[in-house]
C-alpha cells in the first residue's frame, strides 16, 4: 500500500482480488494500531471496497452474507486520522494490521 500524508491524516491504498464458492461472509478484525510514543489519540479505519469496513480496534466487522458465488476486485483504503486541535501527525512510524476471513455460511 503506497501511504500518503495530509494534514492529521495517515491515508493508503492497494487491491485485494475475493472470490466465494457458496454463500458466505467475509470478516475484518478489529485493527491493530502502532504509534509514535507520545502520539494524539487516533481513529484507524481500514475498509475492503464495498463489502466490509472496520474503525475499530476492539471489534471486529462482517460483511453481509454474499448468497452465493461471488467475485470481487477492488480497493483497500486505510487511514488514521489523529484527534489533535493542531492538524498535525505527530513524527514517527504508524502502522494498522487486520486480518480478513472469508467464512462458509
Amino acid at each position: 500500500m503506497a501511504i500518503s500524508p495530509a494534514g492529521d491524516l495517515l491515508s493508503g491504498a492497494g487491491r485485494f482480488s475475493y472470490v466465494a464458492n457458496g454463500n458466505a461472509k467475509l470478516v475484518l478484525s478489529a485493527i491493530g494500531q502502532d504509534a509514535p510514543q507520545g502520539a494524539a489519540a487516533s481513529i484507524p479505519s481500514i475498509s475492503l471496497a464495498d463489502l466490509v469496513v472496520n474503525r475499530s480496534t476492539t471489534s471486529e466487522a462482517a460483511s453481509n452474507p454474499s448468497g452465493g458465488v461471488i467475485r470481487q476486485e477492488g480497493d483497500i483504503t486505510a487511514s488514521i486520522v489523529q484527534d489533535n486541535e493542531a492538524r498535525l501527525l505527530t513524527a514517527g512510524d504508524y502502522a494498522l494490521k487486520a486480518t480478513a476471513t472469508c467464512t462458509s455460511l
